[in-house]
């Protein structure tokens, strides 16, 4: 068997690479997974990476997913989930034992429902479910761990046998080059939430269709700090996200190491880091609401990694997505510049944003196909911040429709960007400083008519699917779709 995941921001990812750990080494109550000595067979991989051709080859499938927007695939599962979809012979994969794991957020609509639908999709193809359709979620007391322990220590799948992933992947190229022509500061040099324009070209690109993304993958900004603070010099960590948020299971996997290790560290210390992953609450305090790094925290509790440790146990780097905007020859990306300040002495700084800001020339990208379908001869787009680049990229493309426009930002006169106005658009602007109005109170007064008739894009935090749901619902009386392109 192998594992294949489809994950947006990466959590999906560690969700797999913790299945393949525990049926390899054994489940543990009190670690989840205990750290042995390595294995270099690598059983899992991102479902766009595997070629669909030799699913008649393999025996079993174990499928990890999160789910992204209201209710679509992740963009590094998308020609997987398309190509299987396609599929319409009931029997197909008969011979297909599987399980699925999804992970999701229960306080929006669509929870889990991206897992759902590839486990309903697979048995309607004649595949034979191992166990029930796991059901990870963040607002749980562990978050999607409290439900990952009880669906992985079901007796059957500790029966798995794993193996390499490298027969089954596909040869496919899903890099462009981009070349960077201009970066542009669209915000006063001295706001404190500056945003920036890249204009670039994309060699091979010809299928753009409004919701595409650009998929980045940056770079440590302090690597060489990094190598010193742990005497470790080698190319093999460069890729690895120290400067991200570590999953609870990090801790876990650090226990043991330091136990294991001649690694002298104060007993206080130690009982810290044991509380860190038995201890959802603490996690939650010391991790998550500061957005404390592996990095800072390593350097906080004075620890140093082996190289051996960071490779098996750090996660590496995801891919970041961008809405990509179109004029003429050109493509367009607007990113916000992330930096803010927590608890945390230190300022928090966005991994890519902090790449793509220190004029690069070229870059390697993936593109994230649209999941957008336009067929009405109406569009409503409701965004704020920088998902005006999806505004941007549907006003630009569909020259011939209606299109309205409300845009929420902060300050007319610091961070609204400009959208094309001719004829067939009507843009509303909410200035939340300025005029003390959200995005859904302009909303409010001056609400569409006739819903019905148009397509209605969201683009944005996302929280604005939940406000947008809530406020159609209070307006119109009913449940509205719309697609979403949220983070």
């Amino acid at each position: 068997m192998i594992i294949l995941y489809g994950s947006q921001g990466g959590t999906s990812k560690e969700a797999a690479k913790l299945l393949q750990n525990i049926i390899r080494f054994g489940y543990s109550k009190e670690y989840i997974c205990g750290i042995q000595e390595v294995d270099t067979t690598v059983s899992v991989m991102e479902m766009n990476d595997f070629e669909f051709s030799r699913i008649l080859d393999i025996d079993c499938i174990v499928f990890v997913c999160s789910t992204h927007g209201n209710g679509t695939e992740p963009f590094n599962m998308t020609r997987f989930w398309n190509t299987l979809k396609k599929i319409t012979h009931p029997n197909f994969l008969s011979h297909l034992r599987f399980a699925v794991f999804g992970l999701g957020d229960s306080s929006y609509d669509f929870y889990n429902y991206c897992s759902k639908k590839l486990y309903n999709l697979l048995i309607r193809l004649g595949a034979t479910p191992l166990v029930r359709r796991g059901c990870g979620d963040s607002q749980d007391k562990e978050g999607w761990l409290t439900d990952f322990r009880e669906w992985v220590n079901q007796p059957i799948l500790k029966t798995l046998v794993l193996e390499d992933v490298a027969p089954y992947r596909s040869n496919i190229d899903t890099l462009f080059d981009v070349e960077i022509k201009n970066i542009k500061l669209i915000t006063p040099k001295t706001y404190e939430n500056q945003m920036i324009e890249l204009e670039m070209s994309i060699n091979g690109y010809k299928t753009f269709t409004p919701g595409d993304c650009l998929g980045v993958l940056p770079r440590n900004y302090n690597i060489k700090e990094f190598m010193v603070f742990n005497n470790v010099f080698s190319s093999e960590i460069e890729d690895l996200d120290f400067n991200g948020i570590p999953q609870i299971i990090f801790f876990s996997y650090l226990y043991q190491f330091i136990l294991k290790s001649d690694l002298k560290i104060e007993e206080e210390k130690l009982r810290k880091i044991g509380e860190l992953f038995q201890d959802y609450s603490f996690y939650y305090d010391y991790i998550l609401k500061p957005k404390r790094t592996i990095f800072e925290t390593l350097k906080e509790l004075d620890i140093r990694l082996s190289l051996e440790f960071m490779i098996r146990y750090i996660p590496k780097i995801s891919v970041r997505y961008f809405t990509l905007i179109k004029r003429s020859d050109s493509y367009f990306v607007i990113l916000s510049i992330v930096r803010y300040k927590t608890i945390l002495k230190q300022e928090r700084k966005g991994l890519c944003s902090e790449y793509l800001k220190d004029g690069l020339e070229h870059l390697k990208c993936r593109i994230g196909k649209s999941m957008i379908v336009i067929k009405k001869e109406k569009i409503l787009i409701i965004c704020t911040g920088a998902g005006i680049s999806m505004a941007k990229a549907l006003v630009g493309f569909y020259r011939e429709k209606e299109i309205v426009v409300y845009y929420g930002f902060r300050y007319r006169d610091k961070d609204c960007v400009s959208v094309d106005t001719t004829a067939n658009v009507k843009v509303y602007y909410a200035a939340s400083r300025d005029d003390k109005k959200y995005v859904q109170d302009v909303f409010r007064e001056n609400p569409i008519e006739n819903i019905q008739d148009y397509d209605i894009v969201v683009s944005g935090n996302s929280r604005l699917n939940k406000i947008v749901g809530e406020m159609f619902a209070e307006i119109y009386g009913q449940k509205i779709s719309f697609y979403c392109e949220t983070w």
